[in-house]
């Protein structure tokens, strides 16, 4: 088996979503194209990762963009993934002066600081004060 380095996994995974979803394949390669779901495709991955073991377990699919990503570039919140090139449409984000994650972006916006902070973080500034 080869081994791949996560940003080959991620072209690997990502090329395997495209044949599944859209029935791509590279030119030298015939076969019939099952065009599932993305929906479908993220839970052959999972199938490929937690029962198998086939697939390491650290690639999870972009809830906004649908790419499969690994987990040095993407973030989890309330069990839905986001990769660092969606961040900003998530509902949710990561604090930015302690990296905490699940901060709800309409109530943690400091407009005089210009930046997004958890509750412990907010709390920690006005006491500096």
């Amino acid at each position: 088996m080869k081994i791949y380095s996560d940003i080959e996994w991620e072209e690997k995974l990502n090329e395997l979503f495209d044949y599944l979803i859209n029935g791509k394949l590279p030119d030298d390669v015939q076969c019939p194209s099952p065009k599932i779901s993305r929906e479908q495709a993220g839970n052959i991955l999972w199938f490929l990762q937690e029962v198998t073991g086939i697939i390491p377990d650290n690639y999870e699919v972009c809830a906004i963009c649908g790419d499969v990503h690994s987990d040095i570039r993407y973030f989890d919140i309330n069990g839905k993934h986001y990769c660092y090139g969606c961040q900003e449409y998530a509902p949710v984000g990561i604090c930015e002066e302690c990296n905490c994650v699940e901060i709800y972006k309409h109530k943690s916006y400091s407009k005089k600081d210009e930046l997004y902070l958890c509750k412990d973080c907010r709390r920690a500034r006005r006491a500096k004060k």
